[in-house]
This record gives structure tokens, sequence and C-alpha cells, in this order.
């Protein structure tokens, strides 16, 4: 009976060692898929980074090509802005004409000439 169990056991130790080979294979069937996913990640993201420059480049043609509308003196505000003053103009007065009282008089002599 141990003589059974010895081949049985070897047996079992030969199947075990040729099953060891399937998965070297799959873990090298694994690795070329792993890699090849890798390859096409950087090729996806470089291309994303290209589509993202040319859409850059479309939005500045497009602002570019868009009418740019009339430049306005830099002085004017916009329409409905601008309000007339309710005042009227100022008068200039010159000093020494009369104008303005004398200093330390109060305008005793304004109101002598008049």
């Amino acid at each position: 009976m141990r003589l059974r169990h010895s081949f049985a056991l070897l047996a079992l130790v030969a199947g075990c060692a040729g099953a060891r080979q399937k998965p070297s294979a799959e873990a090298d069937a694994l690795r070329e898929l792993r890699s090849q996913l890798d390859a096409q990640s950087a090729m996806v993201a470089q291309q994303q980074r290209r589509i993202e420059e040319l859409e850059m480049k479309l939005a500045a043609l497009a602002a570019r090509s868009q009418p740019q509308p009339a430049q306005a003196p830099a002085r004017s505000a916009p329409a409905g802005t601008q309000r007339t003053d309710p005042r009227p103009p100022l008068k200039t007065i010159k000093l020494g004409e009369g104008g303005a009282p004398a200093a330390g008089d109060g305008g005793a002599a304004r109101a002598r000439r008049r």
C-alpha cells in the first residue's frame, strides 16, 4: 500500500509540476495585455492633450473672426448715462477790478461803488 501511495504522490507532484506551466503562460498573457493597456492609455492621454490644444486654437480663431464693435471715443459715456447739468454756466470774475471785496473792509468798498 505504501508503494501505491508513493506512486500516487509522485503522479500528483508530476501533475503539479506540469500545471505550473499554465499559470506561467497565463501570467505572460496577462503581462502582455497590461502592457498593451498601458500603451493604449498613453495614446489616449496624448490624443486628449492634442484635442484640448486644438479646441483652444479653435476658440482663438472664433474670437478673432467675430466682428469687433466700433470703438467709441474714450471720454464718451454709454447712451442714457449722460445728464445735462441743471446749473447755469459759471461766470469768470477778474480780481482787482471790483469783483471781489478788498481784504479787511467787509465789502464796504463795493457797497460805496453802487
